[in-house]
């Protein structure tokens, strides 16, 4: 299990984003989606049991409305399947 934790500004109303799951810029899969609102948000995730070890993962949070906004975690590694560092971003929309 890990933390993704990330920070919406200028957010009129509460919504919901998608995360996916990237590596070395490649899309690899969709993973959940979350509610969000203005302020501190977080989620506590599972990595899929499949995922290769190796560095240059990222996570995307798109907006459902409007899936061209999005944001982008730091570039973490899988080592195993043990959970990713706490990723800490800023979203912006």
């Amino acid at each position: 299990m890990g933390s993704v934790i990330w920070t919406c500004s200028n957010l009129a109303s509460a919504s919901e984003v998608y995360l996916d799951l990237w590596k070395s810029g490649q899309y690899l899969r969709y993973w959940t989606r979350v509610p969000v609102h203005e302020g501190s948000n977080g989620v506590e995730l599972r990595l899929p049991p499949d995922l290769a070890p190796g560095p240059y993962y990222q996570i995307r949070l798109s907006w459902i409305e409007n899936v061209a906004i999005c944001a982008w975690s730091a570039p973490f590694t899988v080592q195993g399947n043990r959970p990713a560092a706490v990723s800490h971003f800023n979203s912006y929309r």
